[in-house]
């Protein structure tokens, strides 16, 4: 995720100052990624600095509020459009393997027997969270979590009955 273009995705439509943006980021993910707010003020001065965002000055609270540019909108559009590239292989359990299997290392059944069971837990507690949630786009978030985490275990599965 990237702080700077959720900035600007949050003051695509209104107005913000940095509390209302943590705020209002928390309340959309549901507490489920953690925000430092030293960051959100510090990518607000950036923002501002080149030129994404306007300073609005201070309310009576002696909170900035901050207002999209258009190169911001511009920005925001391109980062929104554009495909999200992900590892297809580089990811630590399969480090974790690869090394097991090739170096002849200890542990490998250990390692697929814990991480299946961690998986397993990870899918009783996103299906136990889902029933609590509201709204249908985090819904959707979940539902996507939970796909990657059943694919996690048919390759488990692949890996111990090859």
């Amino acid at each position: 995720m990237t702080v700077k273009f959720t900035i600007l995705g949050f003051l695509y439509r209104k107005n913000l100052h940095g509390y209302d943006i943590i705020t209002e980021f928390n309340e959309l993910s549901h507490h489920q990624w953690p925000l430092n707010p030293g960051q959100v003020y510090s990518t607000l001065e950036r923002l501002e600095r080149d030129g994404l965002v306007t300073s609005l000055g201070e309310n009576e609270k002696g909170r900035i509020h901050y207002q999209i540019t258009q190169a911001g909108r511009e920005a925001l559009f391109d980062w929104i459009s554009s495909p999200v590239k992900r590892p297809l292989l580089r990811d630590e359990l399969y480090m974790k393997f690869l090394l097991a299997e090739s170096k002849g290392l200890e542990g490998i059944e250990e390692l697929l027997q814990s991480q299946k069971e961690l998986i397993l837990q990870q899918i009783l507690l996103l299906t136990d969270f889902k029933k609590t949630i509201d709204h249908k786009h985090f819904k959707k978030i979940i539902y996507g979590g939970l796909l990657h985490l059943e694919a996690d275990l048919k390759w488990l599965e692949y890996i111990k009955d090859e």
